[in-house]
């Protein structure tokens, strides 16, 4: 699970501990005092409500991980993998060139890819491959 997960799950964990051990034994977190709750996390009272509702297991969105098929970068691929070929490596230069032949997407689309072909290279050389289409 990612960290800001388990750092947002330690969280719920020690309040409603916390909450249980002033509420006496017996108690449980299916009834835990929601205002309470969200005084003591920070948390909106909707969040705290949902989290209930999943018995206070903070997990990641529904959408984590996917990757659309294809992005507004996708038909300028070709542009960032040429003028990496020829050693540029300042994404806002690349992205001034890609603006030139009409991209409408932000820079940090441009860091991502620029970032991700580099570290597809440097694995590629660790492993004694061919260096791709990075340089």
């Amino acid at each position: 699970m990612d960290s800001r997960y388990d750092d947002l799950q330690k969280i719920i964990d020690e309040a409603l501990s916390a909450m249980a051990a002033e509420a006496g034994p017996g108690s449980s977190p299916k009834r835990a005092n929601l205002a309470e709750f969200c005084r003591r996390t920070g948390l909106s009272r909707s969040k705290a409500k949902t989290l209930q509702k999943k018995g206070f297991h903070a997990g990641p969105h529904g959408n984590a991980g996917r990757k659309a098929e294809t992005t507004v970068l996708t038909g300028y691929t070709g542009i960032v993998d040429d003028q990496l070929r020829k050693g540029a490596t300042n994404s806002q230069t690349i992205f001034d060139r890609l603006k030139e032949h009409g991209y409408a997407g932000a820079i940090m689309s441009v860091k991502d890819y620029i970032a991700a072909q580099q570290l597809a290279r440097e694995r590629a050389e660790e492993a004694g491959g061919s260096p791709g289409p990075a340089r």
